[in-house]
């Protein structure tokens, strides 16, 4: 199959998966390192299961291990570190890698084991022993280390030769996952990254429940998100267009209502019709990545809508943009919470705008606390005066509030770049 160039792909598919972890484990100071094993897991089962009998579980004797019957003495036990520090020989003996797998070596000598990293090593017997160059001050220095564990008629050599060491990065992961995606799992380009977020969350489930994967659950799982494709949508905020999807499509080309002083709609942002505030994008942005939600208020005119279609329009290669048009009770909220479950169980990370509280948008406050747990990011306008109607208490969501104000100085150069335009 062919497909275009993944490179530029990793990146953004790494920023997508980071809130979806987040929410799960909430905010567990390793994020970092259960970010990398969970990715990597996820590249193993790919590549592993795509054409065998082949069983791996999660958090098993090691962070992956990988029975496969059809390679002879294919018993694989694969253990992860990532840090942004400098390893050195000292500090890897202090993580008890080896020593964990002599554990298992003594007791099934035709175990093979890995160490998957992500950082800089020292010079000297660390990058030795990782290049599988062990001169003899190398191997004295090891051999010593592994004598002190007291296990009895163990040829230390054998041992050294059955553990491997690969380095890999984050972005060298997902390239490699996105190509075994293309080319081995026939996933159509377009659809990549609700594969790998549905494959991602996935892991981590499987992960917490240790439990022994084979390729029937991956095919599985694959199927369900095909089918998710394909599904009529009979959610009734769908049928009633309480959401709906923003495209950004700059196929119209009637302006006039932008012109007539009305808020400015997706489609003025797509035309590019707007002045950019790019000090203000870049706060809301910065507090969008800190919490679940962010509420731009500020009195009328302070140009609220432009800057949240605005972000919307910055982040649309990371999210997928929604509009919640009609929410003003419950049962409505419930139902657009329904349909956020089913966008993220295909894989998507939508970015949900509000724009304007009002009386039909009145429970918007549900539907953002009671998606807490779940990766779905808010962005929420209004105006001071509606705040008081229609805000409520927020002490339970994460939410960060910025108030929009418009200054002479910004209104000036708002002015002179709109000149600048009509000539």
């Amino acid at each position: 199959m062919r497909h275009g160039n993944s490179t530029n792909k990793t990146a953004m598919y790494s920023e997508l998966l980071e809130p979806v972890l987040a929410k799960r484990i909430g905010g567990a100071v390793n994020i970092t390192g259960i970010y990398y094993q969970v990715l990597y897991a996820c590249w193993v089962i790919l590549r592993e299961l795509q054409n065998s009998n082949a069983t791996i579980r999660l958090e098993g004797i090691e962070d992956i291990d990988v029975n496969n019957p059809i390679i002879t003495d294919k018993f694989e036990y694969t253990q992860l570190k990532s840090s942004k520090n400098r390893l050195d020989a000292y500090g890897f003996w202090d993580l008890g890698v080896l020593q964990n797998y002599i554990e298992v070596y003594h007791k099934e000598p035709r175990s093979r084991f890995k160490l998957v990293y992500n950082m800089t090593i020292t010079d000297g017997n660390l990058k030795n022993l990782f290049d599988g160059n062990l001169n003899e001050k190398s191997k004295q220095y090891w051999f010593e280390k592994l004598n002190s564990l007291s296990y009895k008629g163990i040829d230390y050599s054998q041992f050294i030769k059955a553990v491997s060491f690969e380095f890999a990065s984050i972005n060298d992961i997902t390239s490699q996952i996105l190509k075994l995606l293309y080319e081995e799992w026939y996933v159509n380009i377009g659809t990549e990254g609700q594969f790998l977020k549905s494959l991602f969350y996935n892991a981590l489930i499987w992960s917490r429940d240790r439990k022994e994967i084979n390729k029937n659950d991956v095919v599985v799982l694959f199927q369900d998100i095909t089918d998710s494709f394909s599904k009529a949508p009979i959610n009734e905020a769908i049928k009633n267009d309480w959401i709906r999807p923003i495209s950004f499509s700059n196929e119209e080309k009637d302006y006039s209502n932008y012109y007539e002083g009305k808020a400015a709609l997706p489609i003025h942002i797509a035309q590019g019709l707007p002045v950019r505030r790019i000090l203000w994008e870049r706060k809301i942005e910065s507090l969008l990545n800190e919490s679940d939600s962010v509420i731009i208020k500020s009195s009328s005119g302070q140009g609220k809508s432009t800057l949240a279609w605005q972000t919307g329009y910055n982040k649309k290669d990371l999210y997928d943009i929604y509009q919640v048009q009609y929410c003003p009770d419950v049962e409505s909220a419930n139902s657009i919470l329904q349909f956020l479950q089913t966008r993220l169980n295909i894989g998507q990370s939508p970015l949900i705008i509000f724009d304007g509280l009002n009386s039909s948008l009145k429970s918007w406050n549900y539907v953002v606390e009671n998606a807490a747990n779940l990766p779905v990011k808010f962005i929420i306008t209004t105006r001071n005066e509606d705040w008081y109607r229609y805000g409520s208490d927020v002490s339970k969501s994460n939410i960060q509030f910025i108030d929009i104000n418009l200054s002479k100085e910004e209104a000036r150069s708002i002015y002179y770049e709109l000149q600048k335009k009509e000539n």
